[in-house]
């Protein structure tokens, strides 16, 4: 049986956003093993007939030598694991798995930054700093014949100088939700339109402080 291993930080994103994936993969044969850190979330991951395994780390660290003990983390993951296909999801686990799946020389590598978050709002000098770094280690370092990656816009493919069009890139709209539950209806025949926006305000709510 083939098997193909995550890399997420957290088992709540992974349950909110990527089981359909997973069954997917489940259901064409493959083992499905998740590593993530464990917490409300595990059991509904177990239900699926998938596979956790303990991952450490500060999903928003950007220490150098916690990067490092979590590399050596993902590699002793990959080497007992032995996956066919290592699959690391959101810009940390995509670069410091892709290193450690290098490392191991795993078969197949999928890259799935998900979002660029605050690397990409900020524009100081150390933070220019660490984009860079991670588009070498993603684009340069880690592609190869055996690496696709997956993004849910093509603003973001630009950003790592990727070709939309190129094979190995694949462009889904979005994770976590069914279409199906919201179907396209008729406008309302008279304004005023009124539209609601469930999200982060992390920006308007500087601008108002």
């Amino acid at each position: 049986m083939p098997k193909i291993l995550y890399f997420i930080t957290e088992d709540w994103f992974f349950a909110s956003h990527f089981l359909p994936m997973a069954r997917a993969a489940r259901d064409d044969g493959f083992d499905v093993v998740v590593a993530t850190r464990i917490d409300k979330d595990a059991q509904r991951i177990l239900d699926e007939g998938m596979r956790l395994v303990p991952l450490g780390g500060d999903r928003r660290s950007l220490n150098l030598l916690a990067g490092a003990r979590d590399i050596r983390g993902a590699l002793r993951i990959i080497k007992t694991e032995k996956p066919d296909i290592v699959h690391s999801i959101a810009l940390r686990p995509a670069v410091l798995g892709g290193i450690a799946a290098r490392f191991a020389k795993v078969n197949g590598l999928v890259i799935a930054p998900t979002g660029l978050g605050q690397l990409w709002v900020d524009d100081q000098l150390w933070v220019r700093m660490v984009r860079s770094m991670i588009r070498g280690v993603l684009v340069f370092y880690l592609r190869g014949p055996r690496t696709k990656y997956l993004f849910e816009n093509s603003e973001d493919v630009l950003e790592f100088r990727l070709n939309p069009c190129d094979p190995d890139v694949t462009i889904v709209g979005g994770a976590g939700v069914n279409q199906r539950d919201f179907p396209v209806v008729a406008e309302p025949p008279t304004p005023p339109v009124k539209v609601a926006l469930v999200s982060r305000l992390i920006a308007a709510i500087r601008l108002l402080m």
